[in-house]
């Protein structure tokens, strides 16, 4: 049984995990996170995004976001989301939402 969306492989008895070279999920069963928060494509406010690689925050002027390690960092000036890994983000002025 593979967790956090990790793929079995029905013939090696194996998990796939969802990853990159910057953040995901590994381990037999796909249970132990590594990395960190990554800037969303399609993010509002860029130089905001790119900060969730430091301490997992999704922080803007008026929204701060915590962030699981394997979240991808939607932003804009205003306001702040933290989206699942894979995700990309559309977003207005004001905020983002995620795309699966």
């Amino acid at each position: 049984r593979c967790a956090n969306s990790g793929i079995l492989d029905p013939a090696s008895c194996t998990c796939k995990c969802p990853g990159n070279l910057k953040h995901g999920v590994t381990g037999p069963d796909c249970s132990e996170t590594y990395g960190s928060c990554q800037a969303g494509s399609g993010t509002g406010n860029p130089n905001a995004a790119e900060r969730c690689a430091v301490q997992n925050k999704c922080e803007s002027w008026y929204s701060k976001q915590q962030c699981q390690a394997t979240d991808v960092c939607c932003a804009t000036n205003f306001g702040t989301t933290c989206c699942p890994f894979g995700s990309s983000c559309n977003c207005s002025v004001d905020r983002c939402t995620c795309i699966a």
